[in-house]
Protein backbone atom coordinates (compact mmCIF):
# COMPACT_ATOMS: atom_id res chain seq x y z
CA UNK A 1 0.00 0.00 0.00
CA UNK A 2 1.59 3.29 -0.91
CA UNK A 3 2.85 5.62 1.91
CA UNK A 4 2.12 8.61 -0.14
CA UNK A 5 -1.67 8.58 0.13
CA UNK A 6 -0.90 10.19 3.48
CA UNK A 7 0.09 13.50 1.44
CA UNK A 8 -3.50 13.73 -0.14
CA UNK A 9 -4.64 15.84 2.63
CA UNK A 10 -8.06 16.77 1.07
CA UNK A 11 -9.08 13.71 0.37
CA UNK A 12 -12.77 13.15 2.58
CA UNK A 13 -13.14 9.30 0.88
CA UNK A 14 -11.23 6.20 -0.44
CA UNK A 15 -13.12 3.04 -0.91
CA UNK A 16 -10.49 0.38 -1.46
CA UNK A 17 -12.27 -2.44 -1.22
CA UNK A 18 -11.81 -5.85 -2.87
CA UNK A 19 -8.82 -4.89 -5.07
CA UNK A 20 -6.77 -7.76 -3.95
CA UNK A 21 -4.29 -5.12 -2.15
CA UNK A 22 -1.30 -6.43 -0.16
CA UNK A 23 1.05 -4.66 2.21
CA UNK A 24 0.84 -2.47 5.54
CA UNK A 25 -1.54 0.05 6.16
CA UNK A 26 1.07 3.10 6.65
CA UNK A 27 1.48 4.97 9.46
CA UNK A 28 1.55 8.12 6.92
CA UNK A 29 -2.08 7.60 6.04
CA UNK A 30 -2.46 9.85 9.41
CA UNK A 31 -2.16 12.91 7.10
CA UNK A 32 -4.92 12.68 5.19
CA UNK A 33 -6.19 15.34 7.65
CA UNK A 34 -10.04 15.83 5.75
CA UNK A 35 -10.33 12.09 5.42
CA UNK A 36 -13.97 10.99 6.66
CA UNK A 37 -14.31 7.13 5.16
CA UNK A 38 -11.58 4.75 4.94
CA UNK A 39 -12.96 0.93 3.01
CA UNK A 40 -10.33 -1.88 3.04
CA UNK A 41 -12.54 -4.40 3.30
CA UNK A 42 -11.66 -7.47 1.28
CA UNK A 43 -8.46 -6.84 0.74
CA UNK A 44 -6.66 -10.25 2.24
CA UNK A 45 -3.36 -9.33 1.54
CA UNK A 46 -3.82 -6.58 4.13
CA UNK A 47 -1.42 -7.32 7.30
CA UNK A 48 0.23 -5.83 9.98
CA UNK A 49 -1.04 -3.62 12.60
CA UNK A 50 -3.39 -0.79 12.35
CA UNK A 51 -1.34 2.38 13.16
CA UNK A 52 -2.02 4.36 16.31
CA UNK A 53 -1.62 7.59 13.83
CA UNK A 54 -4.95 7.15 12.35
CA UNK A 55 -6.78 7.88 15.30
CA UNK A 56 -5.12 11.60 14.51
CA UNK A 57 -8.04 11.52 11.36
CA UNK A 58 -10.71 14.41 13.69
CA UNK A 59 -13.14 13.82 10.88
CA UNK A 60 -12.75 9.99 10.16
CA UNK A 61 -16.55 8.50 10.77
CA UNK A 62 -16.26 5.37 8.84
CA UNK A 63 -13.22 2.93 9.06
CA UNK A 64 -13.44 -0.35 7.64
CA UNK A 65 -11.35 -3.52 7.57
CA UNK A 66 -13.54 -6.42 7.79
CA UNK A 67 -11.83 -9.36 5.49
CA UNK A 68 -7.96 -7.75 5.79
CA UNK A 69 -5.26 -9.80 7.84
CA UNK A 70 -4.71 -7.33 10.36
CA UNK A 71 -2.60 -8.20 13.97
CA UNK A 72 -2.39 -6.67 16.95
CA UNK A 73 -5.00 -4.50 19.08
CA UNK A 74 -6.94 -1.56 17.77
CA UNK A 75 -5.18 1.45 18.23
CA UNK A 76 -6.55 3.17 21.63
CA UNK A 77 -6.27 6.44 19.46
CA UNK A 78 -9.53 5.02 17.52
CA UNK A 79 -11.29 3.53 20.10
CA UNK A 80 -10.73 7.06 21.70
CA UNK A 81 -12.74 8.58 18.04
CA UNK A 82 -15.37 5.34 19.06
CA UNK A 83 -16.19 6.44 22.37
CA UNK A 84 -16.85 10.46 21.60
CA UNK A 85 -18.77 9.21 18.90
CA UNK A 86 -17.02 10.65 16.46
CA UNK A 87 -16.04 7.48 14.59
CA UNK A 88 -19.71 5.84 14.73
CA UNK A 89 -18.67 2.74 11.80
CA UNK A 90 -15.40 0.95 12.91
CA UNK A 91 -15.33 -2.75 11.25
CA UNK A 92 -13.06 -5.38 12.19
CA UNK A 93 -12.32 -9.34 11.66
CA UNK A 94 -13.80 -11.18 14.45
CA UNK A 95 -12.14 -13.92 14.23
CA UNK A 96 -8.87 -12.94 12.62
CA UNK A 97 -5.97 -15.01 14.83
CA UNK A 98 -4.15 -12.43 16.74
CA UNK A 99 -6.19 -9.05 16.61
CA UNK A 100 -8.30 -7.98 19.08
CA UNK A 101 -10.82 -5.06 18.87
CA UNK A 102 -12.15 -4.06 22.22
CA UNK A 103 -14.12 -0.79 20.37
CA UNK A 104 -15.14 -1.76 17.29
CA UNK A 105 -18.81 -1.40 16.46
CA UNK A 106 -19.30 -4.77 14.15
CA UNK A 107 -21.69 -7.82 16.12
CA UNK A 108 -18.87 -10.30 16.81
CA UNK A 109 -20.12 -13.75 18.33
CA UNK A 110 -19.04 -14.82 21.87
Amino acid sequence: LPTELGKLTSLSELDLSKNSLTGHISSEWGGMNSLKMLSLEGNLGIDGNIPSELGQLRYLTHLDVLGTSVSGMMPTELCALVASEQLTTLLAPCSSAGFTCDCCTNECPS
